[in-house]
C-alpha cells in the first residue's frame, strides 16, 4: 500500500512538473515574441498591411473591384507576402541597409515561428494555447510569409519552414471543424 501510495505521489508531481514546464514555454514564447526584434517585424508588417490600403491618406483604387471583405483581406496578405518575398529575392538588398535590416527581422520573425511549430508539432506545447497566446495571428503570418518560404525553399531546401505549414494546416483543419 505504501508503495501504491508513492506512485501516486511521483506520478502526481510528474504531471505537475510537466505541466510547469510547458506553461513556463508558453511564458517564453511570450517573451519573445514580445522582443525589439520580433516587433519590428510585426511593426514592418503591419506598415506595409496598412500601405496596401491606403496611399497618401486615400483609400486605393484596386479596392474598389471587391465586394467581399474576405477579397480584399486576401487581397492585402497577398500584397504584403509579395513584397516580402521581393525583398528576400533582391539581390541587391544588401546595399541597401535598411531593407537588409528589414529582411533578417523578418527571417528572425519567420525561425521564431518554426520553432514554435516544431514543438507543437511535437506535442511539446498545446498548438491551440500558443495560437490563444500570440491572438490567433499563426495563420495569418504563416499567410504573410508564404512567398517568402516559398523562394526560400526553392533556392535554399524544401524542408526549410516545412513545420509551420504542417502547424497552419493542423490549426486551419480545427477551425474548420469548429
Amino acid at each position: 500500500m505504501i508503495a501504491y501510495n508513492q506512485l501516486n505521489n511521483l506520478n502526481r508531481t510528474a504531471k505537475e512538473s510537466q505541466e510547469t514546464n510547458k506553461n513556463d514555454f508558453l511564458l517564453r514564447i511570450d517573451d519573445k515574441y514580445t522582443s525589439p526584434e520580433i516587433i519590428k517585424a510585426r511593426a514592418i508588417i503591419n506598415q506595409y498591411y496598412i500601405g496596401t490600403k491606403y496611399q497618401n491618406g486615400k483609400e486605393r483604387r484596386w479596392i474598389k473591384d471587391y465586394d467581399d471583405k474576405n477579397q480584399i483581406e486576401k487581397k492585402r496578405i497577398e500584397m504584403v507576402s509579395e513584397e516580402i518575398k521581393t525583398l528576400g529575392k533582391n539581390s541587391d538588398v544588401e546595399k541597401n541597409s535598411e531593407n537588409f535590416m528589414y529582411l533578417l527581422n523578418f527571417l528572425d520573425f519567420l525561425d521564431f515561428l518554426e520553432t514554435i511549430a516544431y514543438f507543437c508539432n511535437r506535442k511539446a506545447v498545446d498548438s491551440n494555447q500558443v495560437s490563444e497566446l500570440l491572438g490567433d495571428s499563426l495563420c495569418f503570418y504563416y499567410d504573410i510569409f508564404k512567398d517568402l518560404i516559398k523562394h526560400r525553399q526553392k533556392t535554399i531546401g524544401k524542408k526549410m519552414y516545412y513545420e509551420i505549414q504542417k502547424l497552419v494546416d493542423k490549426l486551419n483543419e480545427n477551425s474548420k471543424r469548429s
